[in-house]
């Protein structure tokens, strides 16, 4: 009999990893030939730098070095095309999936583990950014090795996961910024293990007193009582996870340290954050999106729309897993609705002050999410189990289909598509002005035309210690009249927005003859206009 059980286990384990290489090869297919996007253009530009330049100018930026400085060395080796780029990504994304599996099974069991793997490997939303060149997919893996050695501390009292613990902190810190608030949790979730320790230390000691009384009635109560302070509960409470505070506090303090020479280099060299896409704040909407985008991926607004529109099912579910007796057994499994919930409403709160809400930022809650999923789903009955996970594998499939072959996914953008356009139409008398400036980036890195590229407003990116400037109307005309004097055409390329599109478009509309317009995916517009008839002429333009 336990020769069979084996074999099934085998089985069940061939036909999981087959799954999740089908899934991973027919996505790489598309998603490894898709045009290479803003972000991506940006971390090939840095990691192009020297090793000082590249700290420089993230350190005057939002993010931290550690991917910049990694796909530096890997592009010295594999070249700087957007497959070898990429392949980068890919590598954490497929170190992530036996860490997550690990990370389910001690949590729970074999069978969750199962579930919670392939629907993050599945995952429309965690493919898409795992074949993508930044730094997302390192950020989800060193969460899930967070995770891990966090509770096997926890578990251990100290005892294990010290050393694994203390590298994931260590790397992750350097990773992205929004991990700190993976420190803030886990710091929270201590501090709720020493105060549920101390309130059972209240309770024993209480039921203990009234049984001296009820034995001992010649015991004063007061006397009975006065053997067990407050003082005496809180140290009882430290000392029964002694091993574990100290281990812990010296490892977060470690890397704490570790991350000041950072910390320190980035405020003496100021805040030029003006790189950055401009953040609206967040809405209601955007908070209930950022889970329906991690679980169903990038869909076009009607489908979005419906997807968000199904929240109340959401919180009947959120009610189950928190309310129901469940047949499978979670161990800490508020730590993990505290690593799922917690950070998203920290980022949207905080969001009113600064706008740093935006759904890749909060990637790391993925793995914590799809693990309450599957824990809930496997706890059903044996039938609804298998309609739960299988319906929600169907689903996922299709979603994940139309996110890579759909046009309307609202995140792929096709400067690939801008530049050969631009270079088939483009001669050595035109111009090209790209707004915003930092969208140059990708338009370059595929551009093989003869026109001349600039940016709108004037940046000259070329001369360090340069940032974008302000937009100004009259430094707009100026440049535009300065272009009249020695090009024909200006082809102007608008994307990403920054309050100012609209003041291009009807200035250039209003003075100059449109020629050409051309919508790319993701907005992305190529306008052309006449600006000079004949350069023996001087034309007067009326504001």
């Amino acid at each position: 009999m336990k020769f069979f059980k084996k074999q099934h286990i085998s089985f069940t384990h061939i036909l999981f990893v087959l799954g999740i290489v089908i899934i991973i090869a027919l996505s790489a297919i598309t998603l490894f030939t898709q045009s290479i996007r803003l972000d991506e253009s940006q971390s090939v530009w840095l990691s192009l730098k020297s090793f000082d330049e590249i700290l420089k100018l993230t350190a005057e930026d939002v993010h931290v070095p550690l991917y910049g400085v990694l796909l530096h060395y890997w592009m010295q080796i594999l070249g700087t095309d957007i497959v070898s780029v990429r392949s980068l990504s890919f590598i954490f994304y497929i170190l992530t999936i036996p860490v997550l599996f690990i990370l389910s099974k001690e949590a729970v069991n074999r069978q969750v583990a199962y579930v919670t793997t392939f629907f993050f490997a599945l995952s429309p939303f965690i493919l898409w950014y795992s074949f993508e060149a930044r730094m997302y997919s390192l950020f989800t893996l060193v969460t899930c090795m967070a995770h891990l050695y966090f509770m096997r501390m926890v578990r251990s009292k100290g005892q294990d996961g010290k050393i694994g613990y203390y590298i994931s902190l260590a790397i992750g810190i350097y990773t992205h910024y929004f991990f700190l608030l993976v420190i803030l949790l886990q710091a929270i979730y201590a501090l709720t293990l020493i105060i549920q320790r101390i309130m059972h230390e209240m309770k024993e000691s209480t039921s203990l007193t009234l049984q001296k009384l009820i034995n001992f009635s010649s015991i004063k109560p007061h006397t009975a009582f006065k053997k067990f302070s407050m003082f005496q509960y809180i140290k009882n409470g430290f000392v029964y996870y002694k091993t574990f505070i100290l281990s812990y506090l010296l490892i977060v303090v470690g890397a704490l340290i570790l991350f000041t020479p950072w910390a320190y280099y980035v405020i003496s060299l100021g805040s030029a954050s003006n790189t950055q896409p401009l953040i609206p704040p967040p809405s209601t909407f955007n908070l209930l999106q950022t889970f329906v985008l991690i679980m169903f991926g990038f869909q076009n607004e009607q489908i979005q729309s419906i997807l968000v529109s199904l929240w109340p099912i959401s919180i009947i579910l959120l009610f189950i897993i928190f309310t129901k007796r469940k047949k499978v057994s979670f161990s800490n499994a508020e730590y993990y609705a505290l690593a799922t919930f917690l950070p998203v409403a920290l980022v949207f709160m905080l969001s009113y002050i600064k706008p740093i809400f935006l759904s890749r930022y909060l990637i790391f809650v993925s793995p914590s999410l799809f693990l309450l999923l599957s824990w809930t789903l496997v706890s059903f009955s044996k039938k609804i189990r298998f309609v739960s996970i299988f319906g929600y594998t169907v689903i996922s499939i299709l979603l994940l289909y139309l996110q890579i072959s759909s046009s309307q996914t609202t995140v792929k953008e096709d400067y690939s598509g801008v530049s050969k356009y631009l270079a088939a139409k483009t001669t050595p008398s035109d111009v090209i002005g790209v707004s915003s400036p930092f969208t140059v980036y990708p338009i370059e890195y595929s551009y093989n035309g003869h026109a001349r590229i600039d940016t709108i407003p004037q940046w000259n990116r070329f001369k360090q210690g340069d940032t974008i400037p302000a937009f100004s109307q009259g430094a707009f005309i100026n440049q535009i009249q300065t272009y009249q004097k020695q090009y024909d055409q200006i082809y102007v390329v608008l994307s990403y927005d920054q309050g100012y599109e609209h003041t291009i478009r009807t200035y250039l509309d209003s003075h100059y003859s449109l020629t050409s317009s051309k919508t790319f995916a993701n907005g992305i517009i190529v306008r052309s206009y006449k600006i000079n008839y004949d350069p023996k002429i001087t034309l007067t333009y009326h504001e």
